[in-house]
Order: C-alpha cells, then sequence, then structure tokens
C-alpha cells in the first residue's frame, strides 16, 4: 500500500465551445492542425446519434463498423 500523492493542479475556467471554435479558426487559418481526424468525428456522430435515437425508443441501438481503406 502506498499514500496518495495529493497536489494542487492550477485550473483556467473557460467556455470549452469558445475553446474549440477557436481551435477550428486556426485550423482554418492554417495556425492549428485537427486534434481529430474526419473518420474519428464521424464514429463519434453516429454513437452521438445511436445514444439518442436510444434514448427515444428505449431501444438498443446496433452500430456496424464502417468499412475502412486501411487508411487513417
Amino acid at each position: 500500500w502506498k499514500p496518495f500523492a495529493v497536489e494542487v493542479a492550477d485550473l483556467v475556467r473557460e467556455d470549452p465551445l469558445t475553446l474549440q471554435m477557436e481551435h477550428f479558426g486556426a485550423v482554418l487559418r492554417g495556425e492549428a492542425r485537427p486534434l481529430v481526424t474526419v473518420r474519428d468525428g464521424l464514429a463519434n456522430l453516429r454513437v452521438t446519434e445511436a445514444i439518442a435515437a436510444s434514448a427515444r425508443t428505449g431501444r438498443v441501438e446496433t452500430l456496424i463498423a464502417p468499412i475502412t481503406t486501411g487508411n487513417r
């Protein structure tokens, strides 16, 4: 057994949507690279839509893995 290490971390409270939009603008201007791929974004959207559909219907939603080309 080891005791827990305790420390205080600095935290800057900013609106996550504002930060996301600022990053998006920087990507459009060529100042930053996207943090996720389009494929990852699409996968996230599919999961989010399945969660919403399941909440609406009370049924389990099944996601089928998309066909990939092997390139990421």
